[in-house]
């Protein structure tokens, strides 16, 4: 579609990217003031979760910037990290590799947090519910870092390369 063909809702290319960029800003704002209150009020399972949604995407973003095919096991902030790592210069992109490897790393813990936050097993440590759950702040705080970290090396990739 060019910039005057119209889409199914009789919206321009040139229209619907205005918008789009509008309702991008809303939704990285809202989710952004979300995750900042969720820390502050202890809801650490609330945070990591938007913050793997704001890291997703950047992901997604650098995957379509890359033209890099995305198969549907591309589901994951793992997956798309590795996809990454694997398409990218390390000695091009030292920053964005390096992120890419700590955001692995990262969906691993994010991955334990969501997923047996009441399970019982020999491979995790027997512990009480508070103790447990403690341990989901510094996840939380990892995912805004690495959030701000990947959103910031990326927005300096857009200027670079426009």
């Amino acid at each position: 579609m060019d910039d005057e063909t119209q889409n199914n809702d009789g919206m321009t290319r040139k229209r619907w990217n205005e918008q789009s960029g509008k309702i991008k800003y809303d939704l990285y704002k809202g989710a952004i003031n979300k995750a900042n209150k969720a820390i502050k009020n202890k809801f650490y399972i609330e945070a990591i979760s938007i913050y793997e949604s704001l890291i997703s995407d950047r992901l997604e973003s650098r995957l379509q910037f890359k033209n890099i095919n995305q198969p549907q096991n591309i589901k994951t902030v793992g997956r798309a990290a590795a996809a990454l790592r694997n398409n990218e210069s390390k000695t091009e992109q030292p920053i964005l590799y390096a992120l890419y490897n700590e955001i692995s790393t990262w969906a691993k813990d994010r991955n334990s947090a969501i997923h047996h936050l009441v399970k019982l097993s020999e491979e995790h440590e027997l512990e009480k519910f508070n103790k447990r759950y403690k341990k989901y702040e510094k996840i939380a705080l990892q995912g805004k870092d690495l959030f701000k970290k990947l959103k910031n090396e990326m927005d300096k990739q857009i200027r670079l390369n426009h």
